[in-house]
This record gives structure tokens, C-alpha cells and sequence, in this order.
């Protein structure tokens, strides 16, 4: 059983290479999964398919198509990734963005995804209040100084959920080129 279960971890380890750090002060996510026999071509498109479906599925998210490059099989998909909701009172409270951009690079047989979030939106929802923090001043040490009244409380509740999210965007899309069916009519 130790031997099968070490099998499939080290399958699932050569399958997908991933790493979560700190660059320039800016929190990266890159992920490189395979896609055996499939062409460079073929796999950009199943991205394309893959972010369009995903577009309406984010909740709050607001993320669009930035570059298209079918030749170099590029594409770039930036915005805002909802993280959460901070209840201050009764009324109000802040929605939680963290400012993303997706780099999808197909190769035959492989995609390289990179999830880049150079800084964290809080959007005051009863007024069109808004910080924006650095994530360079949240991670890996909370060091931001805050500019919004009541938003430190607020910070502190949702800038730690961004680290878990960036592997969700990718995980979404990933299952989504996967689910996608060659449609050869």
C-alpha cells in the first residue's frame, strides 16, 4: 500500500512541477502540467475555450483576454480574482481582489501557467472607497500601513487567503481544457 501510494505521488509529482514564491516583489504562481499528444496548436485553443467558459464562473471576478497570440501560442488574461467579503457592520463591509495576471504558454504536450498578483484591491462596498496594497508589504510578512479607516481589520482577514487562490484559478482552468471535448463535426 506505502508503495502504491508513493507510486502515485511521484506520478502526480512528474506530471505537474509547480512553485509559489516571492519575484521582484511580486506573489508567482507557475505550474507546468503535461498534455501527452496533444499539438501546441490544440492546446491553445482548449485555453482560449477554457477562460471564456471560466469568465461567468469567478463570482466577482473581473478578468478578460489580454494578448492573444496564437503564433508564439500565448495568452494573457488579466484583472481582478475575488478572494472574499469582510463584514465591518450591518451595511457595509470590503470585497477582496487579488490584481492578477495569467500567463498561459502551450508547447506540444505541455502548458506553463503563471499566475502573477503584484497587489491586493480592497473595495469598500457602501462608498467607492478603495486600497490598494502591495503584496510585496503582505507577504511573506504583513508590513502594510494602512490608508482606509476600518480596512485593517479587513486586510488582515482576506490577504491570507491569496496564496490558496492562485492555485485555484489555474486548477479551474486546467479542469476546464481537460472537460473540453474535441468537437470534430
Amino acid at each position: 500500500m506505502k508503495r502504491f501510494l508513493l507510486a502515485i505521488c511521484l506520478t502526480c509529482m512528474s506530471l505537474c512541477s509547480w512553485s509559489q514564491k516571492m519575484v521582484d516583489g511580486v506573489l508567482e504562481y507557475k505550474i507546468v502540467k503535461q498534455f501527452d499528444g496533444v499539438t501546441a496548436s490544440k492546446l491553445y485553443t482548449k485555453s482560449l475555450t477554457a477562460l471564456s467558459s471560466l469568465a461567468g464562473s469567478l463570482h466577482n471576478s473581473k478578468l478578460n483576454i489580454d494578448v492573444q497570440d496564437k503564433d508564439a501560442c500565448l495568452v494573457v488574461y488579466k484583472g481582478q480574482y475575488w478572494i472574499g467579503f469582510h463584514k465591518s457592520n450591518m451595511l457595509c463591509g470590503y470585497d477582496g481582489y487579488a490584481d492578477a495576471t495569467i500567463d498561459i504558454r502551450c508547447k506540444d504536450g505541455r502548458v506553463q501557467y503563471t499566475v502573477r498578483v503584484p497587489s491586493v484591491t480592497f473595495v469598500w462596498n457602501g462608498d467607492p472607497a478603495q486600497e490598494t496594497a502591495p503584496t510585496s508589504e503582505l507577504f511573506p510578512e504583513y508590513t502594510y500601513k494602512k490608508k482606509l479607516a476600518n480596512s485593517k481589520k479587513a486586510i488582515l482577514d482576506l490577504y491570507p487567503k491569496v496564496p490558496h487562490a492562485l492555485p485555484e484559478i489555474v486548477d479551474a482552468i486546467i479542469q476546464k481544457m481537460q472537460n473540453d471535448k474535441d468537437d470534430d463535426f
